[in-house]
């Protein structure tokens, strides 16, 4: 089976912030406790992609992150509903990047990341076995301090509820 991942994390260490973010956005999902200045939530309705009602009710600093096994990843940045940084990385025949709208400079500005030389290998590489060597998707979430990226959804939250300590499920009213 292939790993599908979606999730956003919000810059905050209050929950209760991203609650009110999926009641506003009439949304339905689970959010975990904060760790690492994130509060990491996965929503019922996202289909990787942004969801709109979210990001039209984001008070601050969300990333969307998205991990295909089979297909690419992508991760992309907002600031309130504006999106300021996004980067996409696809291999269904060969590698293809789309980073026209991508930008490192909020990561940096926002203290996301800290200026490393790993960070530009990070986001171009050169073949598939480079790509799958050093796993990218996996290591910028790391790099970012994501504490839930991996094997990680609604559907892999909900389908093992139990398995998370402090979790908080919201349902639409």
């Amino acid at each position: 089976m292939s790993e599908f991942s979606e999730s956003y994390h919000y810059r905050t260490s209050d929950p209760l912030i991203v609650k009110e973010i999926l009641k506003n956005a009439q949304q339905e999902g689970y959010v975990l406790p904060p760790e690492n200045g994130w509060v990491t939530f996965v929503v019922k309705d996202s289909q990787f992609e942004p969801l709109p009602a979210i990001v039209n009710h984001n008070p601050g600093m969300l990333l969307h992150y998205v991990y295909a096994e089979d297909h690419g990843y992508s991760v992309r940045l907002f600031d309130k509903s504006e999106e300021i940084s996004q980067y996409f990385c696809d291999w269904d025949d060969e590698i293809r990047i789309r980073d026209d709208r991508f930008d490192l400079q909020p990561f940096f500005k926002n203290g996301l990341l800290v200026e490393d030389s790993e960070l530009e290998g990070l986001f171009s590489p050169a073949s598939m076995d480079e790509l799958f060597h050093h796993e990218p998707y996996y290591r910028i979430a790391q790099l970012l301090g994501l504490p839930y990226y991996e094997w990680f959804s609604y559907h892999s939250v909900a389908y093992n509820e139990d398995g998370y300590t402090g979790l908080l499920r919201v349902v639409r009213e």
